[in-house]
């Protein structure tokens, strides 16, 4: 029941095709009245959460998909060297 709620509210606030929300309608058992338009207010938070939101997550796929895997790779290749050197130091010795 939430979320056929969530949905109903998405949908007005995102969609303003009518027929669209009508033609929805058949399918979801949800009545729609004529959809309300967004002040300059409501829509400009719209538009800003929603540049933080795909921005934060940009930032995480940017993150999971490029830095983790090199500092990872690159701690990885540090302790072979070390290792390396160690092992050459205890031969030559």
């Amino acid at each position: 029941m939430l979320a056929i709620l969530m949905l109903k509210m998405l949908l007005k606030t995102l969609l303003f095709n009518y027929e669209f929300l009508n033609y929805l309608s058949n399918f979801v058992s949800i009545k729609f009245k004529d959809p309300i338009m967004l002040d300059f207010s409501e829509f400009s938070g719209l538009v800003l959460f929603m540049f933080i939101f795909t921005a934060g997550f940009w930032l995480l796929i940017f993150l999971l998909t490029f830095v983790v895997p090199y500092w990872i790779g690159g701690t990885i290749w540090e302790n072979f060297k070390l290792k390396r050197e160690a092992k050459k130091a205890a031969e030559g010795k």
